[in-house]
């Protein structure tokens, strides 16, 4: 998370970095939007895992809490 944190800060810079790419969605907010969408269905994917469903929910708002932290 400390790396979004690092993005965020020099997000002027990264909008140039990300715009340079090739692609005309260089902003940074689309950038953290689509990053966060792919953690999100990274942790749905990986909370099946658990027999207990319980511990899967259990699972899942640990990580978003963190993500929200």
């Amino acid at each position: 998370m400390s790396f979004f944190n690092r993005v965020w800060v020099y997000h002027d810079t990264a909008d140039t970095v990300l715009l340079t790419s090739g692609k005309d969605r260089g902003k940074v907010g689309d950038w953290f939007s689509r990053a966060l969408n792919t953690l999100q269905q990274c942790l749905q994917t990986k909370s099946t895992q658990y027999n207990d469903k319980t511990l899967a929910i259990v699972f899942l708002l640990n990580n978003f809490h963190y993500v929200l932290k």
